[in-house]
């Protein structure tokens, strides 16, 4: 359940989830290539695993539950990343691209959604 704080830590990594969800119920689907919080079945963020083989069996030994398929499919290669973010008040988006090391010199393609007119594709070669 998410304190009122609205800050959550599990497996030694913390996970913000904003005051305005305090007391709903996260479920979280760990991997060790990502893992996905859901609430009430709805995904609502997906992050970067930290864990290895050996912590996803340590987190089973405290009472974690197998956890079934994904709750949003691993992307198919090739596939470009798409990311949601706020424009500012002085028009800018501001954002932090940490794709996974195994990524690295790899093509990255960031595809923001046209609003109120508003357009700005980025590529990184």
């Amino acid at each position: 359940m998410v304190p009122a704080s609205g800050n959550m830590q599990v497996a030694g990594r913390q996970f913000w989830l904003g005051p305005a969800r305090a007391a709903m119920v996260v479920t979280f689907w760990a991997g060790t290539g990502v893992i996905h919080l859901t609430i009430g079945g709805a995904r609502v963020k997906t992050v970067r695993s930290h864990l290895s083989a050996a912590g996803l069996t340590a987190l089973a030994a405290t009472g974690a539950r197998p956890a079934g398929p994904p709750p949003l499919p691993p992307a198919e290669p090739g596939a470009a990343l798409e990311v949601d973010r706020i424009v500012s008040k002085d028009g800018a988006v501001h954002h932090t691209h940490r794709p996974a090391d195994r990524a690295a010199g790899s093509r990255s393609t960031f595809r923001p959604a046209v609003h109120q007119g508003w357009r700005a594709p980025y590529s990184r070669a």
